[in-house]
């Protein structure tokens, strides 16, 4: 017995040391509502005295930009649309009508974001992917996401106040869903079984063949990152995320025929067609960048040489966006922690940055504009983005902020511009971490230490008993 009882009490202190390592390989874990703080989106001013709009975990982001061209920012938390588990996509209609989407379903807001109602709709039984806004503000388009069932896509020409179904139904994920910049009603959507296109809005689509993209290819194995006007034709770009070598391919035919136009020891992120620059972003190897000559807008055989291909390995962006006011100006965010912004632009093809968002905590203690007892301004109140605050609303927090000993100048000084060499060690666009302990954790650090002394006093107990 005394053997049994030595063995089960080491047994027993062998778990609890499991435990114990386990626990505080774990210690360190960034916490965040929703996830990791992360941009999604960004909507520069389609007029002069209109907001910059940017989409990002913790909900809705709004900056007004005086003449001066210093912006104050404002907070819409994502509790204002699910309390309980944040905002995957949301597009501004207008200042009064918001249309997101949540894990939970869509939902809809007519008086500025005051308050959000999930729509009564049948795409509402649906997991959904992201929305896609017509210039026109009043088309949207939207995909359903979910495991074990046929998705499809879902179109509105009322600002999200209906939605109809496409004919289009697929066996399997849709991956991508890209409006063409040129002709808004020409969508595209990469799927498990292939390239479909469609020319009414979404509608009706078409299936493409790809003819195996070339390289006999299943359409799995791609993803579609968007495209856009290339001297006289339509391009198409699409990703083969192969490890350990990526490619990237492009199309001027609609999706009949491909050509390998770059490769690189990562995975693709975000593609942007420039005017005269394509703009290609990875997680680890940086920004690509390519400038487009007469030989890259005819795709002659000389076009896209490797040794043209402009590397920056220390910029590491996303959420490529064009200005629709500013033909040569591009904005991103920062995907790289920690970084010198959130939110900038470029106006000399990458060469520097002007920041436009330094961090979260700008728009720190802002109100959004609503009565204080509406639904989204309730939902809020315990939301917050101070240094010292968690923005869960869960407890306070210990927020460890970036480094950069030029915080906020770019806000101050309008005319200073920074540039994003950063290091890579997360892949989310965010700069405050939150480490914090929750009340759980301090129950199981205390279950922890009672089990461990019990099994060591009946370890040494059986041991002296065998003596």
């Amino acid at each position: 017995m005394m053997s049994s009882q030595k063995s089960f009490s080491a047994l027993l202190l062998s778990l609890c040391l499991v435990l114990g390592g386990l626990k505080l390989s774990n210690f360190n874990v960034v916490h965040a509502h929703g996830g990791i703080p992360k941009v999604l989106s960004i909507s520069p001013p389609h007029e002069q005295s209109t907001a910059l709009w940017m989409v990002d975990t913790l909900g809705l982001f709004k900056a007004q930009v005086s003449e001066a061209n210093t912006s104050t920012w404002f907070w819409l938390c994502d509790d204002a649309v699910d309390p309980t588990l944040g905002v995957d996509d949301l597009v501004v209609v207008n200042e009064q009508t918001f249309i997101a989407v949540a894990r939970s379903g869509l939902y809809r807001s007519n008086d500025g974001g005051c308050s959000f109602t999930k729509v009564d709709e049948e795409l509402n039984q649906y997991a959904l992917g992201t929305l896609s806004l017509h210039p026109n503000r009043d088309h949207i388009v939207v995909y359903s996401d979910s495991i074990g069932r046929d998705n499809s896509v879902w179109w509105s020409e009322d600002q999200g106040q209906t939605w109809s179904q496409s004919s289009f139904s697929v066996a399997g994920t849709i991956y991508k869903l890209w409006r063409k910049p040129s002709r808004p009603m020409e969508i595209w959507i990469n799927h498990a079984q292939g390239l479909s296109k469609s020319n009414d809005g979404g509608q009706n689509f078409e299936l493409i063949d790809t003819q195996g993209y070339g390289l006999e290819l299943s359409p799995n194995e791609v993803r579609l990152l968007g495209g856009g006007q290339l001297g006289g034709s339509d391009a198409l770009f699409v990703a083969l995320n192969r490890f350990p070598v990526a490619s990237l391919l492009m199309s001027l035919d609609q999706g009949r025929t491909w050509r390998v136009i770059h490769q690189a020891e990562d995975s693709y992120d975000a593609l942007l067609l420039g005017p005269n620059t394509l703009w290609l972003s990875t997680p680890f190897e940086g920004l690509f960048t390519y400038p487009l000559g007469d030989a890259e807008k005819s795709n002659e055989p000389e076009a896209w040489l490797s040794d043209h291909w402009v590397q920056n390995e220390s910029l590491f962006i996303s959420c490529l966006t064009p200005d629709p006011l500013f033909p040569e100006r591009i904005w991103s965010c920062g995907r790289a922690s920690p970084s010198d912004w959130l939110i900038a632009y470029s106006d000399d093809q990458g060469v520097s940055w002007t920041t436009r968002m330094e961090n979260y905590t700008v728009a720190a203690g802002t109100t959004w504009n609503c009565p204080e007892s509406s639904k989204s301004i309730m939902a809020c109140q315990t939301r917050c983005l101070d240094e010292t605050c968690d923005p869960s609303g869960i407890e306070t927090a210990m927020m460890t902020m970036s480094s950069n000993p030029n915080a906020y100048a770019s806000e101050r000084d309008p005319n200073n511009s920074a540039s994003a060499n950063s290091g890579q060690e997360d892949q989310g666009c965010f700069q405050i971490k939150l480490l914090y302990k929750s009340p759980v954790h301090y129950l199981s650090s205390a279950v922890f230490w009672l089990i461990y002394l019990l099994s060591l006093m009946l370890f040494l107990r059986a041991t002296r008993m065998k003596r």
